[in-house]
């Protein structure tokens, strides 16, 4: 079964597999700290289950728009984004797909050019 990083995005899927699992976890980690900072991502509480977190910080900013559909703010969804990237990443040596799964979350925060320089030239 694919992760949504190699459905969405097999080239970046392909450059992260392509590194030592060390560096793959590094990797993830700075990509993780950089989205959160770009963001504005305030660090979580201390003691604060992360997922729980990243949940709370996911139902934030929601609202419907002229259509009656549901749309988060675009702040929100970054800073959302960039909670469930952290956690993905503190995962990233004890979860097989956590990696992927960091890094997907990574480019709707941050961007597919900003992710793919921190991957490097295998992208």
């Amino acid at each position: 079964m694919s992760t949504r990083l190699e459905q969405a995005y097999p080239d970046v899927a392909a450059g992260l597999q392509a590194l030592p699992l060390d560096r793959q976890s590094r990797l993830v980690q700075q990509v993780a700290l950089d989205a959160a900072q770009s963001t504005g991502l305030p660090a979580p509480p201390p003691g604060r289950d992360l997922a729980e977190w990243s949940d709370a910080l996911d139902s934030q900013g929601w609202s419907r728009d002229a259509q009656g559909e549901w749309r988060q703010a675009e702040d929100d969804f970054a800073r959302a984004r960039a909670a469930a990237t952290l956690c993905h990443a503190a995962q990233a040596r004890s979860r097989a797909g956590a990696a992927e799964d960091s890094l997907y979350e990574s480019i709707a925060a941050l961007g597919l050019d900003a992710v793919t320089e921190q991957l490097g030239p295998a992208t």
